[in-house]
């Protein structure tokens, strides 16, 4: 197979056929890479920025070319389809505003007098090609969170798009390109599956991926088997805890739009509703109301891939067959393309897989729990741990579940925010990303997931009697024992 065919998954036609990018031709974008990376890496760092501003600014003025590209393979409606440009100018923004400040060299702090004639430089050098490995939910927003600081770095990169969304990365390869203010080569994309994603995998100098845990396992074998960094997300189940006292009205509104938005194709989408028992029949009754009113087409888009709704209707059956009941949808919709309609769930428990593994579709399983134990231990049941919801309005409750809560990024009476957060870091653990990955994407530490760091000491001058050596050198003496004898109790009044 040379080529792919782009499915509107919204209506079941065909959009395109997207040429396969050859074993070679993947290869030689690397040796082409490492060629562009130097050049863009010698050009000033404000030279940089302007024109990852210019880029910023196209998007700005253009952003309806990107979400046609992405409606086109993934069938999105607007206000979802528009999150992936948006999410790019965030991040050009925010990189625009402070890169120069992060990648400036930075003297460390003094650690004791004892080196007072010596100086600590920090400084970080780009690595040449960054790999990125993205998945389909969504094919520009995910991405540009890795590639935007890489590029304010100084690195080059190649973007191995997912084999079901290539249509938005050509895309951005393209207007990319006609600015006419970057390197050659700088930014390439290659076309394909998982043939690709191993080479990309085998030749970058660091790996970012999204997407599932079983290929993350095997990317890290081969970045570990190659001593490269990676850094892995590999997906959530997040838990929704709503608890009194709780505005429920708001708690009701924003898990409906956690769960379906994007057709529930958020690694941040609310996968499990944790509700008070006390509060959980008005709450499921506002959100039956909600839920049976979203509207295909409008409120929101198809499943984008067939193996997901295949996911989704098993693990509705699943449950059905293990005693759950159905409030509202529970099955595809009859019409062309891929539809599945918001579904609200109720008598679930954990032996269901709707509770335990992600489904990644519109899906609203709701649990009543009658203690706050019960629910803290309820959110914790799942070998994933991104994102949390917590609805309440008790300081002391909030921050109880906070304090024994298994989650990277909790929002409290609001859900998902955290994306747009790019100041701040999408934090994660358990499964949801590598055993080494602690360095994760937004904020400004995220500038080292695609640097290396130098820790540069420099002699600033001698001491008066030991112009040609340092009293700890050879040749060692009575005097180095004295002096030796002396620092250990000199460090003490300073720490």
């Amino acid at each position: 197979m040379d080529s792919i065919t782009i499915v509107n998954p919204a209506t079941g036609c065909q959009e395109r056929r997207v040429r396969i990018t050859p074993p070679d031709e993947l290869l030689k974008m690397f040796e082409n890479a490492k060629i562009a990376q130097k050049q863009w890496a010698a050009v000033p760092l404000k030279e940089r920025k302007k024109a990852l501003r210019r880029l910023q600014r196209y998007l700005q003025n253009n952003y309806q070319e990107f979400i046609d590209a992405v409606q086109r393979e993934t069938g999105k409606v607007w206000a979802d389809a528009m999150l992936d440009p948006l999410s790019a100018v965030g991040e050009l923004s925010f990189w625009c505003g402070r890169s120069e400040k992060l990648l400036k060299q930075k003297l460390a702090p003094w650690p004791h007098w004892v080196l007072f004639n010596n100086e600590f430089t920090i400084r970080r050098k780009p690595l040449p090609v960054v790999g990125i490995i993205s998945p389909w939910n969504l094919p520009l927003a995910i991405p540009a969170a890795d590639f935007v600081p890489a590029l304010f770095a100084g690195s080059a990169v190649v973007w191995k798009p997912s084999e079901y969304t290539p249509l938005t990365a050509l895309k951005f390869k393209e207007v990319f390109d006609s600015l006419g203010c970057f390197p050659e080569n700088l930014l390439q994309v290659a076309v394909g599956g998982g043939e690709a994603g191993r080479i990309v995998s085998e030749n970058a100098d660091v790996v970012l991926f999204t997407g599932s845990c079983k290929t993350g396992g095997a990317i890290e074998e081969i970045c570990r088997e190659r001593r490269v960094p990676y850094h892995l997300e590999m997906g959530g189940k997040a838990p929704f805890i709503v608890w009194p006292p709780a505005n429920i009205e708001r708690a009701a509104n924003c898990f409906v739009w956690n769960a379906c938005a994007n057709a529930g194709h958020y690694c941040k989408a609310a996968e499990r509703g944790i509700v008070a028992s006390s509060i959980s029949s008005d709450f499921i009754k506002r959100v039956l109301k909600k839920a049976a009113a979203l509207r295909p087409e409008i409120d929101y888009g198809p499943v984008i891939t067939e193996f997901q709704l295949k996911i989704i209707e098993a693990q509705v059956a699943d449950a059905v067959r293990k005693g759950a009941k159905i409030l509202c949808g529970g099955k595809r919709l009859e019409r062309n393309g891929r539809w599945f309609p918001p579904t609200v769930l109720i008598d679930v428990n954990y032996d269901m897989d709707v509770m335990t593994k992600e489904t990644f579709g519109p899906l609203m399983p709701i649990m009543a729990v009658k203690t706050l134990n019960a629910a803290i231990n309820a959110a914790n049941n799942s070998h994933l741990s991104l994102n949390a919801a917590i609805f309440c309005d008790d300081k002391m409750a909030v921050k109880t579940i906070l304090e024994g809560l298994e989650a990277g990024n909790p929002n409290v009476n609001t859900a998902m925010l955290n994306w747009m957060a790019v100041s701040a870091p999408q934090c994660a653990a358990k499964w949801s990303t590598g055993p080494r990955c602690n360095v994760f994407r937004h904020g400004e530490a995220s500038i080292d997931r695609t640097c290396e760091s130098q820790t540069v000491v420099k002699h600033k001058f001698s001491l008066p009697l030991l112009k040609n050596r340092e009293l700890f050198w050879y040749p060692y003496t009575d005097l180095t024992k004295l002096t030796m004898r002396f620092f250990i109790h000199a460090f003490y009044p300073f720490f």
